[in-house]
């Protein structure tokens, strides 16, 4: 039988052989939803950008493969805050920016933005790395990932409020999605 979704019906008691189709009618509806497209050989997957790291470039120099704009190479990006950046016109760019955000008079707060777009400069947030202290000062270390689409721009900028927001390394990845 059929999903639906209409039952049971409000304040109805339950009934097994109601209860037992409405749950086969859903494993129907899963069921029917197609297999996932496998991942194009990009020059890494996209998926996989959470386990890297800022500077690690012996995991991206064992992936192989191909494309822009060699086998496992990176580029540098941006080094200061809001300073916009193109960084292809040929293919997406996965961007990965390693922040320490440190308070040094609680309480504080910082935060770095990541925008995103085609206009000049970009104005779609895409990621934020925020950290807050209230009653001890601390830093704290962490990184912003987003991908660039082809032709695109991208900027960082932080705030601050009793604290600073430093950039560590930010590195730029050619990816296929």
């Amino acid at each position: 039988m059929p999903f639906n979704p209409n039952l049971p019906l409000t304040d109805s008691e339950m009934r097994s052989d109601e209860m037992r189709n409405q749950f086969n009618g859903l494993k129907d509806l899963i069921d029917a939803i197609p297999p996932a497209v496998p991942e194009a050989d990009p020059v890494f997957a996209a998926s996989e950008a959470a386990q890297f790291e800022p500077g690690d470039k012996a995991k991206l120099d064992s992936l192989g493969g191909g494309g822009p704009p060699a086998s496992g190479d990176y580029s540098d990006g941006v080094e200061e805050f809001d300073t916009v950046r193109l960084p292809s016109n040929d293919h997406d760019t996965l961007v990965m920016v390693g922040v320490t955000l440190t308070v040094e008079q609680p309480p504080g707060s910082a935060q770095v933005q990541a925008y995103s777009d085609a206009a000049n400069p970009p104005t779609t947030l895409r990621a934020v790395a925020a950290y807050n202290a209230n009653a001890a000062d601390g830093e704290n270390q962490q990184q912003l990932i987003f991908v660039v689409k082809k032709g695109h721009r991208y900027k960082l900028t932080k705030s601050t409020v009793s604290a600073s927001a430093g950039m560590n390394r930010c590195y730029e990845f050619p990816v296929n999605l």
